[in-house]
Parts: structure tokens; C-alpha cells; sequence
């Protein structure tokens, strides 16, 4: 008889197969299992939080590589900590045109001013990316770790930390010694100008109250004189008009009589004129009677007028008619 199989062993075999396939998709999907990548080393001294393995390592915004490892390295020597990152550059994707090697061409980039930095990926996650950066102006500094047996490319600290860093080698203190004497300095030489412009102003006032003075001196006997020959010619009118004043006080009233009586009598010829020309706009009244009667009479007036003028013409002309009368 056949020996019986075992599911166990058959269920074993089936998930190691499926574990190897899925091991070889994921190492062929990644295209790592024949890419040939360089390893480099950078030390940092601050904060790496937010750098996590496998975060990008770019330059000029060009993914070159990514971070593969992580350590801390304590000095206790020292007392100092440092933080190497290990990275891993695909030479695929940079190109040195003229140098031999792919190292060359690194090293001489170092030399000109490469310097890895740590920037952030996204304000949100808080991750954090290395950035090849070329900075010239910060010195090559390498940490020469003996056990990672790495090239190190210099690293430069991000904007942040050159500002602290700036901020801590100021010398504060004196900044503030200074600036406070300098403040000292100003407030006195603000006093001394207040000083010197109050006694300025001094100066030009007792310069005014001298020259008001001589003017004084000089004009003075003379207002003196007109003022005393106003008072005596102002006391010879007062003289004079006091007369007139009592006689003006004793004779008031009756002018005052008089001039009662004069408004009631012109108040009363006021009237009659007002009486006399309303009756004359009733008789020029354009359709009245009168105005008819008037006309009429005018006109009878006028042909007689004229007749009258031509008989003293006659007269005139002729005298002798008076006895001879008028010839037919």
C-alpha cells in the first residue's frame, strides 16, 4: 500500500512558496535585485526627528538615493552626540561628465562645496528629507567614525540652526552693554541741546526785552507829552460841554413835548395823504364815472383853449376889431 500524504506538510510547503514568490515580486517590483547602489555616510548634530529609513535623499529636487540606516553615536569623552546617517546613492541617476569614476565625481563635488541638509517633506506629517545642497561658504568638517567604514559627505545645518548658531556667537552682552550706553549717550546729548536751546531763547529774549526797552526810553517822553496834551484838551471839551449839557437837560423835556406834538400832527397829515390817494386812484380808475367826466371836461377844456387862442391871435392881428368888429 501507498504511505498516506500530510496535509500539514503540503500546507507547509504551499505558504513557503507563496512567501518566496511574494519575496521575489516585491524584490523585482522595487528593481533593486540588480541595481548597484553606492553607500555614503552623514553625521549630524542636531534633531533628525522626522527622518525615518527609506526618506528621500535629492538635489536640485532630483531623487538620487534614500536613507537606509540610522544611528546615534554618544561621546561621553566628549560629551557630545551624533547622529550618522547612512545613505544609499543610485550612480544611475547622476552623471559626471569627464570624470572617470562615479567617486571621483563625488569627491571633487565635496571639494567644490556639497553639503547634505535636512529639510521638511510636508509641514503636515512632520516628515523629513536629505538635500544635497551646494554650499561652499560652510567648511568641510568630517566626524571619521572608525567603525562605519563609509565616505562621509559634510553635512550643513538647516536655516534654523545657522540662525541659532548665528544668534549664539554674537556676543549679546556687549551688544546690550552698548546699546544701553549708547542710549546713556543720547539722552545726554539730548538734555545738552535742550539745555543750550532754552538758553538760546533766553538770550533772544532778554535781547527783545533790551531792545524794547531803548525803545521805550527813546519814544516814551514823547507818547508822554501827546497823552498829557490829550487829557488837557479832553478836560477843555468836558469844560465846555457842560453848559450845553445843563441846557440840554433843561430844555429836554419841552423839545421832547414839542417833538410829540409834530408826530401826531404828521401822523394825521399821513392820513389825509393816504385819504387823498385813494380817492385819486378811485377817480383814475379806468372804468369809473369820474375818470369818464373828467376826460370829457378836459376835452371841452382843450377845444376851448384853442379856440380861445386863436381869437387873441386874431386880435393880436387884427386890434381894430374890437370897435370895428369882425369883417364877414
Amino acid at each position: 500500500m501507498s504511505q498516506k500524504t500530510n496535509p500539514t506538510v503540503i500546507g507547509a510547503f504551499v505558504l513557503i512558496g507563496i512567501g518566496i514568490a511574494m519575496a521575489a515580486g516585491l524584490i523585482l517590483s522595487s528593481g533593486r535585485l540588480f541595481k548597484e547602489t553606492i553607500p555614503y555616510v552623514m553625521v549630524f548634530d542636531g534633531n533628525v526627528a522626522g527622518l525615518l529609513p527609506g526618506a528621500p535623499v535629492q538635489y536640485r529636487g532630483v531623487t538620487i538615493g534614500s536613507v537606509k540606516e540610522i544611528k546615534l553615536v554618544v561621546n561621553r569623552e566628549k560629551a557630545q552626540a551624533n547622529v550618522p546617517v547612512i545613505v544609499e546613492l543610485d550612480p544611475a541617476l547622476v552623471t559626471f561628465i569627464g570624470d572617470p569614476t562615479h567617486d571621483d565625481g563625488m569627491d571633487q563635488a565635496i571639494q567644490d562645496g556639497l553639503r547634505a541638509q535636512l529639510e521638511s517633506q510636508s509641514l503636515v506629517t512632520g516628515l523629513m528629507k536629505i538635500m544635497l545642497v551646494d554650499r561652499p561658504d560652510v567648511p568641510i568638517y568630517n566626524r571619521n567614525i572608525s567603525y562605519i567604514d563609509l565616505p562621509e559627505i559634510p553635512t550643513s545645518p538647516t536655516v534654523g540652526e545657522s540662525l541659532i548658531n548665528e544668534l549664539k556667537a554674537l556676543p549679546l552682552a556687549d551688544i546690550v552693554t552698548e546699546t544701553h550706553s549708547t542710549m546713556q549717550n543720547l539722552n545726554k546729548l539730548s538734555a545738552t541741546l535742550a539745555e543750550e536751546e532754552q538758553v538760546r531763547a533766553m538770550k533772544e529774549t532778554l535781547t527783545a526785552l533790551r531792545d524794547l526797552s531803548t525803545t521805550l526810553n527813546e519814544e516814551l517822553p514823547g507818547i508822554s507829552k501827546e497823552l498829557i496834551a490829550t487829557s488837557q484838551a479832553t478836560r477843555r471839551i468836558l469844560v465846555e460841554l457842560e453848559p450845553v449839557s445843563e441846557s440840554m437837560s433843561k430844555e429836554l423835556p419841552t423839545m421832547l413835548a414839542g417833538l410829540d406834538e409834530n408826530l401826531s400832527g404828521f401822523l394825521e397829515l399821513q392820513n389825509n395823504l393816504n385819504k387823498t390817494l385813494g380817492e385819486i386812484q378811485l377817480l383814475l380808475n379806468r372804468n369809473s364815472t369820474s375818470r369818464y367826466q373828467l376826460t370829457d371836461s378836459l376835452a371841452k377844456f382843450t377845444e376851448l383853449a384853442v379856440q380861445a387862442a386863436d381869437f387873441l391871435d386874431y386880435l393880436e392881428r387884427h386890434p381894430e376889431s374890437l370897435i370895428t368888429g369882425k369883417p364877414e
